[in-house]
């Protein structure tokens, strides 16, 4: 797959869009309310008018979320506004598992991961762009993140692929949500729902 023209067209179907109600977050869980997640829903008016759209690439997420049903789950992120990622996402999931090698074993973790080791380990904490440390990402800024995916976001309604393009904007807010489905190219719609990617 040609990932770059992939993300290109992504953003173009998303800039020549109007917003629409089905771009927002529906059925927002009650304990985001008071909640560091919460600002995922409190700025998406932010997300969806000024946030670009890059890669991402899964570290861990409530299982539900794999399968059919109703309700929205929280999931941790790693993603990156450096372009070399545009045409190599790929190289993003060797991050997003390096992290999650520490799970339930934070006391092994490199001194500079031992907050993302405990974080990931007790999945009721939430964080918004952290930087991981650069020895960790070959130099190259990446940010690792919590968000609530929404299963109407997502093509088949559940998540299949373990990489999809998400809207952030690390330079000006924190939380990011899911780029919704309507403007994913085929191409990367098919791999997704066919677990390739």
């Amino acid at each position: 797959m040609d990932y770059k023209s992939n993300i290109e067209q992504m953003r173009k179907n998303f800039a020549s869009s109007r917003r629409t109600r089905s771009d927002r977050l529906k059925g927002r869980p009650p304990w985001t309310f008071n909640h560091v997640i919460g600002a995922q829903y409190d700025k998406q008016d932010e997300i969806l008018f000024d946030g670009k759209i890059f890669y991402a690439s899964l570290n861990q997420a409530n299982t539900a979320i794999f399968r059919k049903g109703f309700g929205n789950f929280g999931a941790v992120l790693v993603y990156s506004p450096d372009p070399f990622y545009d045409e190599h996402p790929e190289k993003l999931t060797p991050i997003a598992r390096m992290l999650y090698s520490y799970k339930d074993s934070a006391q092994n973790a490199p001194s500079e991961l031992k907050y993302f080791a405990d974080a990931i380990t007790d999945e009721s904490v939430y964080f918004l762009n952290l930087l991981i440390p650069p020895q960790f990402t070959y130099g190259r800024v990446v940010y690792a993140t919590t968000v609530v995916l929404h299963r109407h976001h997502l093509p088949g309604r559940r998540l299949s692929g373990g990489l999809f393009p998400i809207l952030a904007n690390p330079d000006a807010f924190k939380p990011c949500m899911v780029l919704p489905k309507a403007y994913w190219t085929k191409e990367f719609t098919e791999a997704f729902l066919s677990e390739r990617i």
